[in-house]
């Protein structure tokens, strides 16, 4: 049950472990049953407010180019142990089972290889894999292994191990509804699987690119606990785990990648708040970490000792999303006229100064300026006036507004976006009461529709088909039944767009699709935009090139990603 916030609870409380959970893609987000109850795993996290400050630093931070940041200089120096900071834990590390966040895709990386892998530029390219063909069609595409890879345990990458792995992805209850149009897999050869879809699928290729695509062993699926003990074909051989304390890995002396890793080992340690990880890296008892802390972000930027690579600027792949959601089909959020009165109350740009520290730009629609899905959405922008007016209109119709406004427990900072909100609502006449949730218990009220406004934050992926099943209507279920479209948003043009852009392979077709997806999401007011998300990954000047990787054949592959990166290039000077 939600809990009253404590008015009298000093700010700037530290975060919990499992409390941010984000990446750049909606893989990380899904569905865990436990304790005889539903409720979501890895769902979005909850409108990452991290600093107190209200410094409009976003205008100097924007200016930097991080891009050339992060890669190595000189010749790789092998040997070391790269000691890692993470904001938060995993469950485990089952690709098929366990909630992975920011974190479980670092821990991902050292383990196991995904099928496909990002370019710079935010396309799908086959790693693991030799080849990824459609047919004409799009409704079959057959997989085809590199030959002589090994696991870990010694045994064959084959396609026997690359159908287990798919039959318990397809069978997850994390993964599963992502990958809902596979209708069948079948063995085509000793290193080949085709996947034959319900219906042609277009960006199929950037899922394998995701959790589904990170592939372990038979010998740890079939183990008795395959979230305690994973075994991929990776750079890195587990070691140990001491779950929120350390999680070690060794180099693969064995890699299939000749001459790779260049690090002799990792370890990674999680923390409770920014400021302790600040300190580590200060103090040097870390040498880099992972961090969506914008004051922490800030802070390092300024510090010419460290190097900092974050995706302020990012625009190939779709950044997270700071947002409000609302359950549509709760009173009195479920009347457009409140949706939009809600909508042009809000200032956003005080709320990325005051609880972003101006880091983010504002947003109007899932989509930012510069990436080719960006088009003007119409979403309603700051006007009293109108919200007034709607008020007026909605209380002379039916009454009051009375809003119950959620966020998570344990960080106060998201009790100041919430304050914040209830501010701009009751200067336009919307009275609101703040509560709060433990984070699990707050995620599985979302998704069974027992919410009216959330704090949330979401939507972050390489291709806008990866959103599919959070803005589909075939994800849609009643209130007290879990539902994917958490919003419980039901928009027939929305649902046509979203197919149009999933089957049709012409890449301007697909692009006014998502356009006109951003464009009734406007019109509908599900989610009230405030602005993007930034993560980043802040390193000692000796941690070089993690900010750039290769593909088998030498060509450049993605770098710094949702404050993730591959580990296989990145050494210590």
């Amino acid at each position: 049950m939600r809990e009253p916030i404590d008015e009298s609870q000093h700010r700037g409380g530290t975060r919990p472990l499992s409390s941010r959970l984000s990446r750049r893609d909606m893989l990380q987000q899904g569905l865990r049953f436990g304790a005889g109850a539903a409720m979501l795993g890895t769902f979005p996290a909850i409108l990452d407010a991290c600093s107190s400050g209200s410094g409009k630093s976003s205008k100097t931070i924007s200016s930097i180019n991080t891009a050339h940041l992060g890669v190595g200089v000189g010749t790789p120096k092998r040997g070391g142990i790269l000691r890692m900071g993470t904001f938060s834990e995993v469950d485990g590390f089952d690709p098929t089972s366990d909630q992975w966040d920011t974190t479980g895709y670092l821990y991902g990386e050292t383990v196991f290889d995904p099928l496909v892998a990002f370019t710079p530029q935010g396309t799908p390219k086959p790693y693991l894999a030799e080849s990824v063909t459609p047919s004409p069609d799009y409704t079959l595409w057959t997989i085809t292994l590199r030959p002589g890879i090994m696991f870990h345990d010694g045994t064959p990458l084959d396609s026997n191990a690359l159908l287990l792995n798919f039959q318990r992805q397809m069978a997850s209850f994390l993964v599963g509804p992502a990958l809902s149009n596979i209708s069948s897999v079948n063995i085509s050869g000793p290193l080949s699987l085709e996947v034959h879809m319900n219906e042609s699928w277009v960006p199929f290729p950037y899922y394998l690119a995701d959790q589904p695509g990170y592939i372990a062993a038979p010998s740890m699926l079939n183990g008795k606990n395959p979230s305690t003990n994973p075994i991929g074909t990776g750079p890195f051989v587990f070691v140990e785990w001491e779950q929120n304390v350390k999680f070690v890995a060794k180099a693969n002396q064995h890699y299939w990648r000749p001459g790779l890793p260049y690090l002799s080992g990792i370890e990674f340690r999680p923390f409770v708040s920014p400021a302790s990880m600040s300190a580590s890296l200060l103090s040097g008892q870390i040498d880099a970490a992972t961090s969506t802390d914008q004051s922490t972000i800030l802070y390092f930027h300024k510090d010419t000792s460290y190097v900092v690579v974050d995706d302020a600027n990012q625009t190939v792949v779709q950044p997270d999303q700071n947002c409000v959601i609302l359950n549509v089909t709760k009173p009195p959020v479920d009347d457009i006229r409140v949706r939009q009165a809600m909508a042009y109350s809000l200032d956003k740009q005080k709320i990325v100064d005051y609880a972003f520290s101006g880091l983010g730009a504002v947003s109007n629609g899932p989509f930012v300026e510069g990436s080719k899905y960006y088009s003007e959405t119409g979403y309603p922008q700051l006007d009293l006036e109108k919200a007034k007016a709607l008020v007026h209109q909605y209380t002379h119709d039916v009454g009051a507004i009375k809003l119950n406004l959620a966020v998570p427990s344990g960080d106060q900072n998201y009790t100041q976006i919430a304050e914040l909100l209830q501010s701009m609502w009751q200067q336009v006449g919307i009275s609101s009461q703040i509560s709060q949730a433990e984070y699990s218990a707050y995620i599985a009220e979302a998704a069974l529709g027992h919410y009216m406004v959330d704090g949330w934050q979401q939507f972050g992926c390489n291709d806008p088909d990866e959103n599919y099943v959070w803005w589909s209507t075939d994800t849609l279920k009643p209130d007290g039944q879990i539902s994917l479209n958490i919003a419980r948003n039901s928009d027939a043009r929305i649902q046509q767009a979203l197919t149009q852009g999933r089957t049709q392979p012409d890449e301007q077709t697909r692009i006014a699709a998502y356009q006109s997806v951003a464009q009734r999401l406007a019109l509908d007011l599900p989610y009230l935009w405030i602005n993007r998300s930034v993560s980043a990954v802040i390193a000692d000047k000796k941690v070089q090139n993690f900010n750039a990787t290769t593909f088998p054949d030498g060509s450049p592959g993605e770098g710094v990603s949702g404050g993730t990166f591959r580990f296989s290039t990145t050494w210590l000077a």
